[in-house]
């Protein structure tokens, strides 16, 4: 499958937009089993929310185990240690810096340790890494408006019952991603719910609309047989994508290149 990485780092002046502090960056990683991070010292705070799998983190010489739907936060000052150990491992993270960091950190009651969060909202994570990279003020804004939802949501996590139908829509989307009829309005259909309370609950859980989660899960499942060997019409039609320059557009917007580019890309970095 190989690791993937999105990763976006802030590209506008950090005092674009006034505030208690800036987002520095944003990422979403899926790692294989071996992966470990460079270990430095860092002057941000640091989130990750686990999405699946398990992460391993070391601080001076207490180790932490991070599983599916807890966060861990390092501390500005903290040495960065962050590996995947014996895990297939996928996370989203964020950085904040600015003057009034500390205020920011002590009023969300982040400390250095693995909490529970709930289901990861990595929707949220990916609407962060848009806009931080573009260039304008209403850009930024939006920035920071997702940075403090996914503060805000791994300070509070989401009541269990919500979270129980979220997850059921997600196990159907893993079961029946590769058939182009299932949609949303099937999903609502078999869970016995009206869509709008399904997208309600579903965008409370994860911070997307269950139709958004389940193209990009299907986006995703396209990455990991882009190494395979496949047409890009077969993985279309392996994804659920029955048009070929649908699935080609929307694999455009949700990573920024089209299939064949992403895969030469892909390619490269393995040599």
């Amino acid at each position: 499958m190989g690791n993937f990485f999105i990763e976006r780092y802030r590209s506008w002046p950090a005092d674009m937009v006034k505030g208690p502090c800036h987002i520095r960056s944003a990422g979403h990683y899926r790692v294989e089993p071996g992966f470990r991070g460079t270990s430095l010292r860092k002057e941000f705070f640091e989130l990750f929310w686990t999405v699946s799998g398990c992460g391993h983190f070391l601080h001076e010489e207490t180790a932490f185990d991070l599983p599916e739907g807890k966060i861990f936060c390092y501390l500005p000052g903290d040495c960065h240690d962050v590996s995947s150990g014996g895990n297939h491992w996928e996370y989203c993270w964020l950085t904040l810096d600015g003057d009034d960091l500390e205020k920011l950190i002590v009023s969300f009651g982040f400390q250095r340790q693995v909490r529970d969060a709930g289901p990861c909202p990595s929707g949220l994570f990916d609407d962060l890494c848009d806009q931080i990279v573009k260039i304008d003020m209403e850009s930024a804004c939006n920035a920071l408006s997702a940075a403090f939802r996914i503060l805000t949501r791994a300070a509070n996590p989401v009541p269990e019952p919500e979270n129980n139908l979220a997850l059921r829509f997600q196990e159907m989307a893993a079961k029946d991603y590769s058939n182009p009829e299932f949609s949303v309005e099937e999903a609502s259909m078999r869970l016995k719910i009206h869509r709008s309370s399904l997208h309600r609950t579903f965008r409370k859980t994860f911070g997307l609309s269950p139709k958004e989660y389940l193209q990009s899960f299907r986006i995703r499942q396209a990455v990991n047989l882009l190494q395979d060997g496949h047409s890009i019409k077969e993985i279309a039609e392996k994804c659920g994508f029955s048009d070929v320059n649908y699935f080609t557009k929307a694999f455009r917007k949700q990573l920024g290149k089209p299939p064949a580019e992403f895969r030469k890309n892909m390619l490269m970095d393995t040599r």
